[in-house]
């Protein structure tokens, strides 16, 4: 206590000013944070249509000027408590980094679909989709990877290190590091080719080698796809970029196939007849369309009449396509039970030769 009070009563009236100015500095640049980035917003037209502090530079810029608040305020104390050149100096080294760990940060984070800096962007490479572009998320992540790489090395530099010593130094280590990363090349460069092709975007169920699901992340290494059996895959981007994908979100009308195997025992009136109500009945289906129907005779086998039906529908979505289907198979089964015609299985008849022993 007796050290507190020699220490409050050898402050002077100088520098009692000068902490009062310096807390009015730092208050001061905190209030008006907001107002100063609106302003340089504004001077380098750097603001939309939206408010300014919906622009990406909002965030940053109101951050820099808080702190350049705090800074001033430990300058204007400099003097009058006689602080070392050495402190000085460590303070504006952490000045500077902090600026920079502000500035890169506010900027990446600002970086998402619906700012003005990666609209732009969305409009020059695919100009026909707004929503659910993996191609534009992907792309910002590559951006913002970036930015946090060139943070790091200012930094590096700001500490003191020499960027090109600190490379050269590597040496063998370097090579190693090199190796090591061959397969993360390989991925990004996987990620690179999806980004370019769009073969795929987020939402979409695709079918890419022996793997299938809903694709719910494409990042620098991997694609995350969710199975049917709600398990989460992780693909390397190198794989599925070298591999065949198809992409059921794409297509434009789906197929329905089925085969009947009719006894040969049926009359062939009544083959004709089944024919033509299954094509009348599936002409009045309107998902189906009436000028893809094929109901034909196609082949006679050992075991039975064969007749191929194909027709194709409107309807994408696997779960209504699987209703649509289900609905046709019984009002098929109903034809043929309404017509008596049986469908053939399976069978053998074994004809056994009897001998009379003399």
């Amino acid at each position: 206590m007796e050290e507190i009070k020699e220490t409050i009563t050898s402050i002077n009236q100088e520098q009692i000013n000068s902490i009062l100015l310096a807390i009015a500095i730092a208050i001061c640049f905190k209030i008006f944070s907001s107002i100063l980035a609106r302003i340089i917003i504004k001077i380098f037209r750097l603001d939309s249509k939206n408010k300014a502090i919906e622009n990406t530079f909002y965030k940053p810029l109101k951050g820099v000027f808080t702190l350049l608040g705090i800074y001033l305020a430990i300058l204007v104390l400099e003097e009058p408590f006689k602080i070392a050149e050495g402190i000085i100096k460590t303070i504006n080294m952490i000045f500077r980094i902090l600026i920079i760990i502000i500035v890169s940060n506010g900027i990446a984070q600002g970086l998402t679909a619906k700012s003005k800096f990666i609209k732009k962007i969305q409009k020059k490479i695919d100009p026909n989709k707004t929503e659910n572009n993996s191609s534009i998320e992907f792309l910002t992540k590559i951006i913002k990877a970036i930015i946090y790489t060139i943070a790091i090395f200012l930094i590096i530099q700001e500490l003191g290190f020499d960027l090109k010593g600190l490379i050269a130094g590597l040496g063998l280590g370097g090579v190693i590091l090199t190796l090591a990363a061959q397969d993360t090349a390989k991925n990004l460069f996987g990620g690179v080719v999806i980004f370019l092709d769009k073969p795929f975007k987020v939402g979409d169920y695709i079918e890419a080698g022996t793997y299938s699901g809903t694709v719910e992340d494409i990042t620098f290494r991997s694609t995350a796809i969710r199975t049917v059996d709600d398990t989460l895959l992780h693909i390397p981007n190198s794989e599925m970029s070298s591999i065949a994908i198809v992409n059921w979100n794409e297509i434009k009308r789906r197929r329905y196939k089925t085969n009947l195997l009719i006894t040969l025992e049926t009359p062939l009136e009544k083959v004709k007849k089944v024919k033509q109500e299954i094509e009348n009945m599936l002409s009045k289906q309107e998902e189906i369309y009436s000028d893809t129907i094929m109901v034909n005779f196609e082949n006679i086998l050992d075991k039975g009449i064969e007749v191929v039906i194909i027709a194709y529908t409107n309807i994408t979505n696997y779960g209504e396509y699987l209703k649509l289907k289900e609905n046709v198979n019984y009002q098929i089964m109903k034809i043929l039970e309404n017509n008596y015609v049986q469908l053939a299985y399976n069978t053998q008849t074994i004809y056994l030769k009897s001998q009379n022993k003399l």
